[in-house]
């Protein structure tokens, strides 16, 4: 385990190099940001973070990524450089402490902090909480909303297998939807609703429930855990899925 450790760090660091020696050229010049480049690194570095479950590491290439993908929209900036280049930083830090498994498991509130604040520029993102135990519809969703699905905003999205997962999302990152289903192991949709609403922060929160027991979602859709909760009913089309999300959150982009 440990050569793979140091395998993993040797790996990383010249991953990270490669991505700070690209924005130090571009803070220093005309040179553009090569986006696809910066992707594919993060993306790389994110699967072998995962392989190895470093959590820290794994969030925060996945926000970075998100940061890219968002940023290829707007004109750049020295201050996009300056977040990057303090991601990389952080990066680089954890990745001295991989050897000694030293890497937290989660973010930092300060990194979060960082991260939110900076996301939160962009007025047209949106972010999306997808919870399903089925991966493949999970992956369907999340390849059906891509940037260009929507007109008024850039969705971000995070994806949950299971209702404990994303309970722990919501808290973290205040999606502007949820997405979810009733049949989920550890949690299911309808106890999901009612600790996410019992957060205050998440009380307004607007929640798509998709389910093929339509008769048992008429029988709690009074209760007020549900409000601001639209049932759909399975079999669904993706259509109808980004058109109530366009409803309550495209016209607030």
């Amino acid at each position: 385990m440990d050569d793979i450790l140091q395998t993993f760090e040797d790996e990383a660091s010249e991953l990270i190099d490669m991505c700070s020696r690209m924005l130090l050229k571009c803070e220093h010049s005309d040179e553009q940001i090569s986006f696809p480049e910066l992707m594919r690194y993060m993306h790389t570095l994110k699967g072998n973070a995962q392989y190895l479950q470093l959590g820290a590491f794994v969030k925060l290439t996945h926000e970075i990524e998100s940061v890219l993908v968002a940023s290829q929209l707007k004109p750049v900036n020295k201050e996009l450089i300056t977040f990057l280049l303090e991601m990389m930083d952080v990066l680089s830090e954890w990745n001295a402490k991989v050897a000694s498994k030293a890497v937290p498991d989660t973010l930092p509130e300060d990194v979060q902090q960082k991260v939110e604040s900076f996301l939160s520029k962009f007025s047209g993102f949106k972010t999306i909480l997808l919870v399903d135990d089925d991966k493949e519809l999970l992956e369907t969703l999340k390849v059906s909303f891509n940037r260009s699905a929507f007109e008024s905003f850039e969705p971000k999205i995070l994806t949950a297998v299971d209702g404990v997962e994303g309970i722990v999302l919501a808290k973290d990152h205040k999606p502007d939807l949820i997405v979810t289903d009733l049949k989920m192991p550890k949690i299911d949709g309808l106890n999901f609703i009612k600790m996410i609403r019992n957060h205050g922060h998440l009380k307004d929160v607007p929640i798509l429930f998709i389910s093929g027991y339509f008769e048992l979602l008429s029988t709690v859709a009074n209760q007020h855990y549900f409000d601001k909760v639209i049932f759909i009913p399975k079999p669904f089309k993706l259509k109808t899925i980004r058109n109530y999300i366009d409803m309550f959150i495209g016209a607030r982009a």
